[in-house]
This record gives C-alpha cells, sequence and structure tokens, in this order.
C-alpha cells in the first residue's frame, strides 16, 4: 500500500483593513483559491483541486493560512496564488492578496507557522498585563 504524500503551503493574507480578516471563512479561502487555479490552470488545475485540496487552518487573528495539496500538484497552486485579488462571498468581498511563507510537510509547516502566532499572543498577553496595572 502506498501513501499519499501531500505538500502544505503556509500563507499570509494581507489586507488594507485587519478587521476584514474576521470576515473570512476556510469556506471563502477554498473558493478563491479553487477559482484562481481554475483560471490560470483550466480543467487540470481544477481536477486537481478536487482530489485532496483543503484549507487545514485559518487563524483570523494573525491572517495565516495552512493549504493542503496533493505533492504532485503543488505547484499549481503555488503558482496561482498571485492571482487572489480577492476573497468572499459576491456580496462582500475582501480586497487582499496571499503570501506564501513556506512549503512542506505539516510538521515543518507548524513548527514555522505557529511560533510567531504564539509569539504574537506572548507580547499581546504582555502589554494587557502592563496596561491593567497602569489603570489601577
Amino acid at each position: 500500500m502506498v501513501r499519499v504524500k501531500s505538500r502544505y503551503l503556509l500563507c499570509e493574507i494581507n489586507v488594507t483593513d485587519r478587521n476584514r480578516l474576521f470576515l473570512l471563512t476556510e469556506k471563502d479561502i477554498y473558493l478563491a483559491v479553487k477559482e484562481a487555479v481554475a483560471r490560470i490552470h483550466g480543467d487540470y488545475g481544477t481536477a486537481m483541486c478536487s482530489t485532496r485540496f483543503c484549507v487545514k487552518y485559518l487563524n483570523a487573528q494573525t491572517g495565516m493560512v495552512f493549504l493542503r495539496f496533493p505533492k504532485m500538484g503543488y505547484k499549481l497552486l503555488w503558482s496561482a496564488l498571485p492571482f487572489i485579488t480577492s476573497i468572499g462571498t459576491r456580496s462582500q468581498k475582501t480586497p487582499c492578496f496571499l503570501n506564501c511563507l513556506h512549503v512542506g510537510d505539516f510538521k515543518t509547516i507548524t513548527g514555522v507557522g505557529l511560533k510567531p502566532c504564539t509569539y504574537k499572543i506572548v507580547t499581546f498577553q504582555e502589554t494587557s498585563k502592563t496596561a491593567c496595572l497602569f489603570n489601577r
């Protein structure tokens, strides 16, 4: 039996208004990426997206996204990311772009992707503690 291999892309969602990140869902990102791959690579890209592509993780605080794709076609996804200019439904589009930070397996992605998130959380907690001390 052969194990199915996947590649994970760690991407950062860059928006002008950080409050718009809270409006995005995993389904919106999934549909935007799938549409971009279909637009750039046609039927072949659509078929590659339909096999094992999914959004594994979305953090609205930091704008980090984990995208899973089959190993043999992850370059299709990677090459279509610059063509995403907005994410969302038809009535409410969020203008943004995706910046690919790292490509690898799940172990390396979580190591690279979660360190900045935990650092931001710790610094936020420290600043909130000092703000509480000054407000007393």
